[in-house]
C-alpha cells in the first residue's frame, strides 16, 4: 500500500498544469480521438510556463480533463464498495500540491469572495476533511468520498500556474491513473472475496466469534475463513472495475493483501486440505500468541479442531490485530463487530450492528466525570515527573521524558486515534466511548510502567549472570547465523529439553536464553528462508566478530544502528533490562512512585466512601 499512498498524497489535477516529465506516460489521446503532438508535449516539458504559447496551453488543458473524466469515469464504474480499510489518509500541501491562497481561504472559513471553486469545495468535501492553512487530510471512506475530491482539487487548483509547481501535478495525474490500476485489482479481489463468503454451507464459525483449540485450549478471535480450494482458480469475470484507458500497463501490487497465506502462521503448510474442509485465521489472544510463540499473533486451523467459547470471561480477548478487522464487541450477540470493509467481504456472517442507541442522563454524567477524573489523575502524575526534574527531556531522562509526554496527552484529552480525529473528532464521538478510551490509556500506561519495574528488577537480581546485553551482535555456533540480542530471559520460558539444536546441551533449562532478531541472509542460508526473532541457549552463542556485524536484520521503531554497526536498543528496553541512566536514581524512583499511586488510587475509587476528589469521580 506504501506505493498508492505516494500516489495518492500528490494533487491529482491542475487544469493548466499538465505537461509531462519525461518519466511520465504519454497518452495518446486528448479523450476526443485527436492525437496530442508529440513535438508539442516535448516543448511543453522544456519551456517555462511564462513562455507556453496558446498552442500548448490548450493542449496542457485537454490533458487535464481528460485525466478528469477518466478519473470520475472509475469512480462511476467501481461501485459501493468501502475504502476506508483500503486507502490510508490522503494528505495535500499547499503550495506544492494545492493552492496555498484558497486551502487558506477554506482553513480560515474566510468569506469566498465568488470564488466559485471555494464555494463548490465547502459544498463537496466530506464533514470529516481536516483542513489546516497548509494541509488539507482526507480519510476517504467509500468512492462517493473520492469523487468528491477529485472534483474538489480540479477546481482547488484550476487557473495557476506557477512554473515552480508545474512538475509536481502533472506527474501526479499519472501517477493516480497508475494507483488506480493498482486499486482496480485490490477490489476486484475484494468482491471475489465476497462471493466466495456468501455461501456458508458447512461454515460453522463466524468472523468476529471468540473460537478456542479444542487440545491446546489457545483462544483467539476469528478474523477470516476460506475452504481449501485449487490454486489455480482463474479469476471471476464480472469484476467491479477496469482499468483506465489512459494507461493499460499491469503494475505489481504494492500492498499486502489481506490473504488467507498472509496471517497463517508457520504450521498451516502441514494442515491437511481436502476439498470441503474450512480452515480459519485466528487473531490469538496476546497471552495465548506469547505462550505459543507466535511472533505474527495469528495462526490457521481446521474447523474441527475449533469449539466456541462460551464463558463470558473467556471472550475477552486482548490483541493488536482486531482493530485490523472489527469495531468493538457487542456484549449482547457476544461477537466482535467486524469493519465496514471486513463486513463487506463477509456478508452473511453477522447482521448489520445494533445502533448504539443515546445514552441516559445519569449515563452521560458519569462518563464526564470518568473523563474529568482520568485528566486530573494524569494531570497529578505529570507533576510527580516534575517533582524530580522540570526537564526531563534536556537532562537526558528519556524515559521520564515518554511517560511524561504521555500524561500530558491524557491530560490534554488527546487519546483518539488518527482514524478518529479524521472521521470528525470529538463531535463524533460517543461520551460513552470518549470516557472507555481515556479509561483505556490510562490503565495501559500503568500496566506499562509496572511491566517496567517488574522487569527492571528481576533483571537487576540476576543481571551479573547474563553474558549478553541487548543490542550485542552475536554468532550462533550450532546453525552459524548472526543476530542482535533483544532480550533475555535468566531461564527458558518453554521446555526445550527436545529442542534440535540443544542436544549437545548439559541441562539447557538452567541456561540463559536470548531473544535474537537473525540476520535474513544467514537464515535464508541456514533454514531456506527467513526467520523471525529466534529462542537461543547463551551455549550455543559467541561474540560476533568485529568484521561481521554488518548484517540485515529488521528490528522495531525505535532502535538505532551506528556506522560502526553498533546496535542501540530503545531507552525503556535498555532501563528495564538494568541498564544505568546515569540519573541519581530519579526514573525508578518517579516510576515507582506514579505506579503505587496509581494502584492505591484503584482501590480508592472501588470504595463508596471514598474522600480523594479523584477518586470519587473515578468510583463506579
Amino acid at each position: 500500500m506504501n506505493s498508492s499512498l505516494r500516489s495518492f498524497r500528490s494533487p491529482l489535477w491542475n487544469r493548466c498544469s499538465r505537461r509531462f516529465s519525461t518519466s511520465s506516460t504519454t497518452p495518446s489521446s486528448s479523450g476526443n480521438g485527436r492525437p496530442f503532438p508529440s513535438t508539442v508535449i516535448e516543448n511543453m516539458n522544456n519551456t517555462p510556463q511564462s513562455e507556453l504559447t496558446d498552442k500548448e496551453t490548450l493542449i496542457a488543458s485537454r490533458i487535464a480533463r481528460a485525466v478528469y473524466r477518466q478519473l470520475l469515469d472509475w469512480c462511476k464504474r467501481t461501485g459501493a464498495v468501502p475504502l476506508a480499510g483500503v486507502l490510508p489518509p490522503v494528505h495535500y500541501k499547499s503550495p506544492d500540491e494545492i493552492s496555498a491562497y484558497r486551502l487558506e481561504v477554506l482553513a480560515q472559513k474566510a468569506p469566498d469572495m465568488g470564488d466559485k471553486a471555494i464555494v463548490r469545495a465547502r459544498e463537496l468535501l466530506p464533514s470529516h476533511t481536516e483542513i489546516k492553512p497548509h494541509q488539507l487530510t482526507l480519510l476517504i471512506r467509500n468512492t462517493a468520498d473520492l469523487k468528491n475530491l477529485i472534483q474538489v482539487m480540479f477546481r482547488l487548483n484550476s487557473g495557476e500556474a506557477k512554473p515552480e509547481h508545474l512538475k509536481i501535478r502533472q506527474a501526479a495525474a499519472f501517477n493516480a491513473l497508475k494507483s488506480l490500476n493498482e486499486l482496480t485489482d485490490r477490489l476486484n479481489s475484494i468482491e471475489q472475496e465476497r462471493q466466495s463468503h456468501c455461501n456458508r454451507n458447512g461454515v460453522q464459525f463466524c468472523v468476529g466469534q471468540v473460537v478456542q483449540h479444542k487440545d491446546e485450549r489457545w483462544r483467539g478471535v476469528v478474523g477470516d475463513w476460506s475452504r481449501s480450494r485449487p490454486n489455480d482458480e482463474g479469476n471471476a469475470e464480472g469484476g467491479l472495475s477496469q482499468k483506465t484507458s489512459l494507461t493499460t500497463k499491469d503494475y505489481s501490487m504494492a500492498f499486502a493483501e489481506n490473504s488467507t497465506e498472509q496471517h497463517a502462521s508457520g504450521n498451516a503448510s502441514n494442515v491437511e486440505s481436502n476439498d470441503g474442509n474450512v480452515f480459519y485465521n485466528i487473531i490469538l489472544d496476546a497471552g495465548d500468541a506469547t505462550s505459543m510463540g507466535s511472533p505474527s499473533g495469528w495462526t490457521r486451523c481446521s474447523q474441527r479442531d475449533l469449539e466456541a467459547v462460551q464463558d463470558e470471561h473467556l471472550m475477552r480477548i486482548r490483541s493488536g490485530h482486531i482493530p485490523e478487522k472489527f469495531a468493538r464487541f457487542d456484549p449482547e450477540s457476544k461477537l466482535f463487530v467486524p469493519t465496514e470493509l471486513h463486513t463487506h467481504q463477509y456478508p452473511k456472517d453477522q447482521p448489520q450492528a445494533k445502533v448504539v442507541g443515546d445514552l441516559s442522563t445519569p449515563v452521560q454524567e458519569l462518563c464526564t466525570d470518568l473523563v474529568a477524573g482520568v485528566q486530573e489523575l494524569a494531570s497529578r502524575m505529570n507533576r510527580f515527573v516534575l517533582d524530580e526534574t522540570s526537564c526531563p527531556a534536556e537532562r537526558n531522562l528519556h524515559v521520564l521524558s515518554a511517560v511524561q509526554e504521555r500524561m500530558r496527552a491524557l491530560k490534554e484529552g488527546d487519546v483518539l486515534s488518527s482514524e478518529q480525529k479524521l472521521v470528525g473528532g470529538m463531535d463524533h464521538i460517543s461520551p460513552l466511548t470518549l470516557a472507555a478510551q481515556h479509561l483505556r490509556e490510562l490503565l495501559g500506561i500503568y500496566l506499562e510502567i509496572a511491566e517496567v519495574n517488574q522487569k527492571r528488577e528481576a533483571s537487576m537480581k540476576v543481571k551479573e549472570n547474563i553474558k549478553y546485553d541487548v543490542g550485542d551482535v552475536v554468532y550462533h555456533t550450532y546453525f552459524g547465523f548472526r543476530g542482535v540480542v533483544v532480550g533475555w530471559d535468566e531461564k527458558p520460558i518453554f521446555d526445550v529439553r527436545h529442542w534440535d539444536g540443544l542436544q549437545h546441551v548439559d541441562n539447557p533449562q538452567d541456561k540463559p536464553f536470548y531473544h535474537i532478531v537473525p540476520d535474513e541472509n544467514d537464515c535464508i542460508e541456514a533454514f531456506g528462508a527467513p526467520r523471525g526473532v529466534r529462542y537461543v541457549c547463551e551455549d550455543n552463542l559467541m561474540d560476533c566478530p568485529e568484521g561481521r556485524r554488518s548484517i540485515k536484520v529488521d528490528l522495531d521503531v525505535g532502535w538505532k544502528r551506528s556506522d560502526s554497526d553498533v546496535y542501540t536498543a530503545p531507552h525503556t528496553l535498555r532501563y528495564q533490562y538494568g541498564s544505568d541512566p546515569e540519573d541519581d536514581g530519579a526514573t525508578e524512583r518517579c516510576l515507582y512512585r506514579i505506579q503505587n499511586e496509581m494502584y492505591n488510587w484503584h482501590l480508592a475509587a472501588q470504595s463508596t466512601t471514598a474522600e480523594d476528589v479523584i477518586a470519587q469521580k473515578l468510583s463506579m
